[in-house]
């Protein structure tokens, strides 16, 4: 099951394509954090890191940039919950001419593993995602506003 969405940037594609990276997202994203496993502190196609969801129960998860071509603002996860699910995260950054803003195209698919991830992707919508995404638009834009993220 996945999702697709677009969101409007207050910036250009090479201002704020660095915040779809492991420690870009730290700017914005309230509690993010990870941990690397490899290579130790730089961001590369095939890094590896593990991250403990706060909103998720405590799940650990284990991620792998499968894609990283910052040149064409493209980056892909895979995101691993063991034994509940895999997601698959795919961000691609354009510049809006008209604008000079960002479009950030972000999409999400989920496959179960468990019964658990079951429960998880039957309540995955389209409804929910559109919230979710729209969230990181706004937390993404007061980022870039205030250089401060934003606290809910």
């Amino acid at each position: 099951m996945g999702y697709s969405h677009t969101i409007q940037l207050n910036e250009t594609p090479d201002n704020v394509f660095h915040l779809f990276t492991p420690e870009g997202e730290k700017n914005w994203a309230e509690g993010w954090d990870f941990m690397p496993v490899f290579p130790d502190a730089e961001t590369e196609e095939n890094m590896i890191f593990t991250t403990t969801a706060q909103d998720h129960g405590q799940v650990e998860a284990i991620w792998i940039m499968v894609r990283y071509e910052p040149a064409a603002y493209r980056i892909e996860y895979q995101r691993i919950e063991p034994g509940i699910k895999i997601g698959r995260i795919r961000i691609h950054c354009e510049a809006d001419e008209q604008t000079a803003k960002t479009l950030a195209t972000i999409e999400y698919v989920y496959t179960a593993l468990s019964e658990t991830g079951n429960t998880f992707v039957e309540g995955f919508t389209e409804h929910g995602y559109r919230q979710f995404i729209h969230a990181w638009s706004e937390a993404i834009n007061y980022y870039l506003y205030t250089g401060k993220t934003l606290h809910s």
